[in-house]
This record gives structure tokens, sequence and C-alpha cells, in this order.
């Protein structure tokens, strides 16, 4: 049997301007999504999402529906390494209207758990070999798929990464724990609707030059910050300044805004942001935990929760016997 594990993401600055060839920071979060896999004669699926296992044989996988992030990379995965079947279960920590990158958590950890089994020394799998194949899987659903979520989860850490060249750099992730927290609780905000309508507002309203240059502002306070060449006073400013252009998108979460309207000190001695898409799926709050307190006050009173587990943990990892190892050294 191998075990692989592969945790959430959270992006903090660079959301749409990755589509365009900017950069863009993310980090890890420690809830995972689990998958536990052994080769056998045909295939048996089971996942915590699902009411029943799915069995079949292998004759029947070609005429599955990819439409299902499990069911595709098992296509794609016994494509590549003409597999018998294998036995596959899927345990999920990820919560999906989170926007924790759960489908791109999903396909990562099949296709490696599979390449382990089946192919460790004829057929390795490298960083980029895997985010490139979940990536392209990606955009079989979602067309406009960065890649930048599944390279955040196979490097781990904090990261600054230009998906279209594939370049990435950590970043020192120790000031960013102390400053930071996710919070989730909201309806949740579909990725398909969510990006279609927000990429058709930057069009619209001719918005790309200037979200361009207000990402790449907030990435170098980013950068700067984390570097210690900026104080926190500086990043949130503009943290501020880079949440109000987003403002005036179709799916910013403005319930959160009114429940914030009031609180003092804000993009001063805290900030917040929407993650991912842009909606109102996970929030980021920013500044000293003394400061991030009564916006904590009023996220709960809203029913939502704090995202437990901490930030900036290692990227993909194999079970080897009671302990986990990244499975990229």
């Amino acid at each position: 049997m191998v075990q692989i594990r592969v945790p959430g993401k959270i992006m903090l600055a660079g959301e749409y301007a990755v589509l365009r060839g900017g950069a863009c920071i993310a980090c890890t979060i420690e809830p995972y999504l689990t998958v536990l896999c052994t080769l056998q004669e045909g295939y048996s699926l089971a996942s915590d999402l699902w009411k029943t296992p799915r069995v079949f044989p292998l004759s029947e996988l070609a005429s599955l529906s990819a439409s299902e992030p499990f069911i595709q990379a098992v296509q794609a995965a016994a494509q590549r390494w003409h597999l018998p079947g294998a036995r596959i279960e899927v345990q999920s920590q990820l919560a999906i209207e989170a926007g924790l990158g759960s489908s791109s958590a999903l396909r990562g950890a099949v296709i490696a758990a599979l390449a382990q089994v089946c192919a460790p020394d004829t057929a390795p799998l490298s960083r980029e070999s895997l985010s490139e194949t979940v990536t392209q899987l990606q955009r079989v659903s979602q067309r406009h798929a960065s890649g930048y979520d599944i390279m955040t989860q196979v490097h781990g850490g904090l990261l600054l990464l230009v998906p279209d060249t594939g370049a990435v750099q950590p970043l020192a992730s120790d000031s960013l724990e102390p400053i930071c927290e996710a919070w989730a609780g909201g309806k949740g905000a579909p990725t398909g609707p969510t990006m279609q309508d927000t990429l058709a507002w930057l069009d619209a309203g001719d918005r790309w030059p200037a979200l361009m240059l207000r990402s790449q502002a907030a990435v170098n306070h980013l950068v700067g910050f984390f570097s210690h060449r900026l104080s926190l006073d500086d990043l949130l400013a503009e943290m501020g300044r880079y949440r109000q252009f987003f403002e005036a998108a179709p799916h910013f979460p403005r319930a959160i805004r009114t429940a914030f309207e009031g609180l003092s000190g804000l993009d001063r001695a805290w900030s917040y942001k929407p993650t991912g898409a842009g909606g109102e799926d996970s929030l980021l709050l920013l500044g000293s935990a003394e400061a991030r307190a009564p916006a904590r006050e009023r996220l709960q009173k809203l029913g939502w929760y704090r995202l437990p587990g901490k930030l900036g943990v290692a990227g993909i990892e194999r079970k080897e016997g009671t302990s986990w190892q990244p499975l990229f050294t």
C-alpha cells in the first residue's frame, strides 16, 4: 500500500494576474487530502465524499465520465502506465467550499500514488511533471487554470510563483503565522462561474493594466515584508489597496465588507482579503493577533470558523512507516 497526502493552499496575492503571466504568492495550509492505493485487478474507488465505493473492471474505466476529478485522474494514470486496476481510497480534510485546492490535491495525490505503486523506477515523477499533468487535467473543466495551486501543493511552504514560466522561489515563512490566519464559512464561490464573471468584469472595464500594477505591488510588498525589508504597517496599507481594487468585482464578499464596517484600524493595524477566485469562499485576516481580534469576533457571529492547522507546511508527502516524508527530495 502507498499513502500520499497533499496539503491545502491559499493565495496571498496575484489572483487573476497569473492568467496574464503575472507573479503570485501562495502558501500551503495544514488540512490534508490523503490517498491510499494498492494495485489489483479491476478498480475499487472509494471517497469520503461518496456514499458507496465504485467497483468496476478495467474494461469500463474509459467509458466513465471524466467530469469527476477522481475518475479523470485515474483514467490519466491508467493510460500512462497501463494499469490493470487499483484499490484507491480518498480521505479529505479540505472543505470543498473553502477554495483550498481540493480538486488539484485530489488529482495530484491520485496520480502520485499510482505512479508510486506501479512505476517508481521506470517512470518516476518530478515536481514539474506532476504539476504539469495536474494543470492539464484541470484545464479540461477550468480552461483558465494557471496551475499555481498544484505547484504550491507540490513544493510546499510559502512561495513566489510565476506559473507561466514555471518559476518557483521559496520565501521565509517564519513571519507568516504570526500575522495571518485563514477563515471559512461563506456560501462558497464556484470557481468556474466566479472566474468567468470576474474576467468579464476585468475585460469590460479595461481593468487589466491597473490589476497587473496593483497585483505586482502587493507581491513586492509581501516579498519585502517576508525578507524583513518592509514593516507590517507598509504591508497592511498595500494589501488594503489591493483588496479595494476587487471590491467592485461581481463576487466580492460584500456581506463581509458590511460586517467589518466601523471597526477601527482597517488597513492600518489589520487588513483582510478573499482568497483564490475572489468569492465568498475563504478569507485571510492580516495583522497582529490583538489587532485581528475584533474582525475575528464579527466573523464568528456570521458563522465563520478559523481553518485549522498551520500555514506554510511541507508539500506532497508519502508515508514511510509511521512518519510522513517528502515525496520529492
